[in-house]
């Protein structure tokens, strides 16, 4: 038997798990803007997918799985519009900054890795083959 959520349920259900799907997507993301975007996406998913649920079982790993979807297809769209180059107009700074510091990083450990000897450099030249 399909379940209809009513208003005062869902709002129950966004008070009991909202700051809880919050924080495991602020743990996961380190971005308090892709965190806020997450747990409204899972809570529009929950709403609409709210008849599929087993009321036999708890609730909230099946919120949890939902927000755990939901975060994997927005980092998988995110990393597909910066691989193609484009930067929303509402990405989140530190997000920006952390690539930066990143490409950074990466530049240095590059320079460093030139100043050994050409045998030394071969091992980071070299593909794994597995």
């Amino acid at each position: 038997m399909a379940l209809e959520i009513t208003r005062d349920e869902a709002g129950q259900l966004f008070t009991d798990y909202s700051k809880y799907i919050y924080r495991t997507a602020l743990l996961l993301t380190r971005s308090e803007t892709l965190a806020d975007d997450i747990t409204q996406e899972t809570f529009i998913q929950v709403f609409k997918k709210f008849n599929t649920f087993d009321s036999t079982k708890p609730i909230k790993p099946w919120i949890y799985k939902i927000s755990i979807n939901t975060m994997r297809n927005m980092l998988r769209k995110q990393k597909w519009l910066t691989f193609v180059g484009y930067t929303p107009e509402t990405a989140d700074k530190e997000l920006i900054e952390d690539m930066i510091i990143q490409n950074e990083e990466s530049m240095q450990l590059w320079k460093e890795i030139n100043q050994l000897s050409l045998k030394s450099r071969e091992i980071f030249n070299t593909p794994l083959l597995c």
